[in-house]
């Protein structure tokens, strides 16, 4: 097995050389992806992650996800039309990026500053030469290391690649206590700023999805399974979501004519009369319908279903408490 650097630049070295490499929207095997860079299966995912990691849960305005699809054999990046694109920043998100690059030198080593010196150089030269001055819409998020977090993705990594069924504490929205089940882990997405474990249930083999943030604790057990020869992790994604099956439930969203255009051109919808337009989601999570809905702002409103009013209502007025 190769030796694996663990400083950033090291990373960063890494995640240049993968990328490219995920160009062409197709499953890549996960151990013949990471000999051609010179590193092993869990680095080059734990890379991954660390890329995926870095998007904002709640980005302030709209916004594209990378979605990320992991499992014991392959690797799919979904959105490769990102890494194809002509970059093309504003002076202010130029400036944002210096910051980014900043703050990440603070969490560096000294023998990595040099690296990121560098590249804060070549920002600035670009900035000189750029006049357009439009405002950054994107918020930047630095989210906290969770050890606890980074040690239970661990565990479940290790029982991905060695067919292990994992013991999990899970505790879904509306429950007052994690619960205990036992899965046999299949893989990863990540997608809308959130990461899912694909599992199959013991002892019924039914497919389910479990959100990363709702598992409260997982613990390995020694006891194998099989995974089953049939199953593509992308064939689980819809509209840059995660299903199991068909949502029973529709929402319905109406976005404000501010920000329309962008919604139109996303959605291939053309906008109404009134300049707004009203896209139809399949909903499987009502708390991602939060999310997606409150990142507008005061630019989206639910129109359907009346459940997803009420639970937007209610978070509100609980933010209005906790601010106010």
């Amino acid at each position: 097995m190769p030796t694996v650097a663990t400083t950033a630049a090291e990373q960063l070295r890494r995640l240049l050389l993968t990328i490219p490499k995920l160009d062409d929207d197709r499953p890549h095997a996960v151990e013949a992806l990471a000999e051609s860079i010179g590193t092993d299966a869990r680095t080059l995912l734990r890379d991954l992650r660390t890329l995926v990691d870095r998007q904002s849960p709640e980005p302030a305005g709209w916004y594209e996800p990378i979605t990320l699809t992991l499992d014991a054999d392959s690797v799919r990046l979904e959105r490769p039309s990102y890494f194809r694109r002509p970059m093309a920043l504003t002076t202010n998100e130029l400036r944002a990026l210096d910051l980014a690059l900043a703050l990440l030198r603070q969490e560096a080593g000294p023998d990595e500053h040099g690296v990121i010196d560098g590249a804060r150089e070549r920002v600035a030269r670009i900035a000189a030469t750029t006049v357009d001055d439009a405002t950054v819409t994107h918020a930047i998020h630095l989210g906290a290391h969770d050890p606890d977090a980074a040690r239970r993705r661990r565990v479940l990594d290790d029982c991905i690649l060695e067919h292990c069924i994992a013991e999990l504490e899970y505790q879904r929205a509306g429950d007052p206590a994690p619960q205990r089940r036992e899965v046999s882990p299949l893989g990863f997405i990540f997608t809308a700023g959130s990461w899912y474990l694909i599992a199959g249930t013991v002892p019924s083999g039914d497919l389910r999805v479990f959100r990363f943030d709702r598992i409260a604790a997982v613990r390995r057990t020694e006891r194998p399974f099989t995974p089953p020869g049939d199953i593509a992790l992308n064939e689980f994604m819809r509209d840059g979501r995660v299903f199991i099956g068909d949502p029973a439930e529709e929402l319905r969203v109406r976005y404000g004519p501010r920000i329309a255009r962008w919604i139109s051109e996303r959605e291939g919808i053309a906008p109404d009369a009134d300049g707004s337009v009203t896209v139809v989601y399949p909903l499987a999570d009502p708390e991602w319908a939060l999310r997606h809905v409150m990142q507008y702002g005061p630019d989206a409103e639910v129109l359907a279903p009346a459940t997803v009013r009420t639970l937007l209502r209610t978070r509100l007025q609980e933010l209005m408490r906790e601010h106010v």
